[in-house]
């Protein structure tokens, strides 16, 4: 690793997705109260998932990650996050007698409170105001007041954090659980980013933080901050993604080629999957890099309803996945992952499954701060059906 890398040395760089704070001094006192803040997760759990990882890269092992499209402060309650941990639970539980070694469960959660935006600006009734950008950074509220990026947040996010990770270690004693999420705000994640063995620095906000699409440029910030850092990584590949992007990217933040690093997680859309995936695939193999290949169905397959509700249909959130093993088969690789947008919550915001939820029936319960996700019962219809195509295909090295 380079000595110009600093925790802070991404503040040089272009930084997309950035929050607009209107006074830099109280931005930078929350961020020292912060850095005096405790680690939120441990070295050694850090350290076994980037083994883990590396396994199911190899087709010993399956990641299974998967969660809310944003966290809410207020779903900091022991009956919620029970109800998170119960259902990635009962998923894994699911997969495990189909798979070659463990089910890897992560959640989006513990950190999962702030998101891209596609545009910085909201309307309603006539009304503009800057979007919301998760709990992190403001309220959801549509109200001027409750829109202004508030640097308190960051504190209160490291606090509601802490109360998760709390409930789910007590709640789970014999079974390793691990968090993800967007490594998206960066004062909140270099504040949270220490020492650990042999000097290596780690962030440790999070075991897993991820890349999202928004903010992949190999200059951005965030790309200079994750690669200083030795947690494993993920990152979402779009279909405005280039082989060329990708293997400059992996050259940027895994040059050693440490297996177990990268978790590359794709999200092409059912319509793209057949013509890309493979070109990734072949460029990581001809370049030699370790990745572990996971694949979201979710993202790529969004679609408006014709009263402009955003959704997506389970069948075709299975066709990608369903593909994407099959591409991976194909090409003498491993799909060694999933990550999903779900909820336990009974909401109807995706369309079809077993209940065959229609377009009349998203209104009933409609309750995502902002992408729509999987009801328990498509989530685990999900799982059905992908066990259905691991037990068809028993000759794969699952």
């Amino acid at each position: 690793m380079p000595d110009t890398w600093t925790p802070t040395s991404w503040s040089h760089c272009p930084y997309p997705q950035a929050a607009t704070y209107p006074h830099a001094a109280h931005l930078a006192q929350a961020v020292l109260q912060l850095s005096q803040k405790k680690p939120l997760v441990h070295l050694n759990n850090i350290l076994q998932l980037k083994r883990l990882i590396a396994r199911a890269g190899r087709g010993q092992a399956f990641i299974l990650q998967g969660g809310d499209c944003a966290e809410s402060f207020n779903d900091c309650r022991p009956a919620m996050i029970r109800s998170q941990l119960n259902l990635i639970m009962k998923m894994a539980e699911l997969l495990a007698p189909y798979i070659n070694g463990p089910v890897v469960p992560i959640g989006r959660i513990a950190g999962q409170y702030a998101k891209p935006r596609s545009s910085a600006w909201e309307q309603q009734q006539g009304i503009t105001l800057p979007s919301y950008r998760g709990d992190l950074i403001n309220a959801a509220k549509f109200d001027e007041n409750a829109r202004v990026p508030n640097p308190a947040r960051l504190l209160k996010g490291h606090r509601s954090a802490a109360i998760t990770l709390k409930f789910i270690h007590e709640k789970i004693k014999s079974t390793e659980f691990y968090t993800s999420h967007e490594a998206l705000h960066l004062h909140y994640e270099s504040a949270l980013t220490r020492r650990g063995k042999q000097g290596r620095w780690y962030d440790f906000s999070t075991h897993l933080p991820w890349l999202g699409i928004r903010t992949s440029q190999l200059d951005s910030a965030h790309v200079e901050f994750l690669r200083g850092i030795a947690n494993p990584i993920g990152i979402k590949i779009g279909p405005d993604a280039t082989p060329d992007w990708l293997i400059s990217l992996l050259e940027r933040l895994n040059p050693q080629r440490e297996a177990g690093r990268i978790l590359l997680i794709t999200r092409l859309g059912v319509q793209h999957v057949d013509h890309l995936l493979p070109t990734f695939i072949q460029a990581t193999q001809t370049h030699n890099h370790p990745v572990t290949w996971a694949c979201d169905p979710m993202h790529g397959n969004n679609l408006q309803t014709q009263s402009g509700i955003k959704t997506r249909h389970l069948d075709t959130v299975w066709q990608e996945l369903q593909r994407t093993f099959t591409i991976h088969q194909t090409h003498q690789s491993h799909l060694g992952g999933l990550h999903l947008e779900m909820t336990p919550a009974s909401v109807t915001e995706c369309l079809g499954g077993k209940t065959n939820l229609s377009e009349s029936d998203l209104k009933t319960a409609y309750h995502s701060l902002l992408d729509p996700r999987l009801n328990q019962q498509q989530a685990l219809e999900l799982i059905e059906r992908f066990t259905d195509l691991l037990t068809a295909r028993r000759h794969t090295n699952f």
